[in-house]
């Protein structure tokens, strides 16, 4: 008869392949791991070889590294932030960086108002134009 063999570890406990799997996927270094978890790198080790505990947010933490920001929000599925702190969406090629994302209210203000602007225009009619459903008619009698 074969024996299961029973974990110490909790189940809500990532185990340290977990962590390792993470890393990797997110391209990280141990040295950038460790720095990105604000642990020194031996204790990083030990959370990966499982001699010490991790706890989840470490692994949420290197999944966000990987680029899982949808498990903040569905709306974020896909989208990562690469090493360089560039915001990228799932479409490869492309990268936001703050300064990028701190613009766009501006960028969204400029258009409204061109919008606005444009909106203005149409509506005002045109000197010497006749206006909508007017018809106008003139009074010269032409010579024969």
């Amino acid at each position: 008869m074969d024996k299961k063999i029973q974990s110490s570890r909790p189940p809500w406990r990532p185990a340290g392949g977990d962590l390792m799997h993470a890393r990797l996927t997110a391209g990280l270094s141990r040295q950038a791991a460790a720095d990105w978890l604000g642990v020194g790198l031996r204790h990083y080790r030990r959370l990966e070889a499982g001699t010490v505990a991790a706890r989840p947010r470490h692994l949420e933490r290197l999944r966000d590294a990987a680029g899982g920001l949808g498990a903040l929000h569905p709306a974020w599925d896909g989208w990562r932030i690469d090493r360089d702190g560039r915001l990228c969406p799932p479409e490869p090629g492309a990268g936001y960086t703050p300064g990028d994302v701190r613009s766009l209210p501006y960028y969204l203000a400029t258009v409204r108002a061109v919008q606005a602007r444009d909106r203005q225009a149409r509506a005002r009619p045109t000197p010497g134009a006749p206006r909508a459903g007017v018809v106008r008619l003139s009074l010269k009698q032409s010579s024969r």
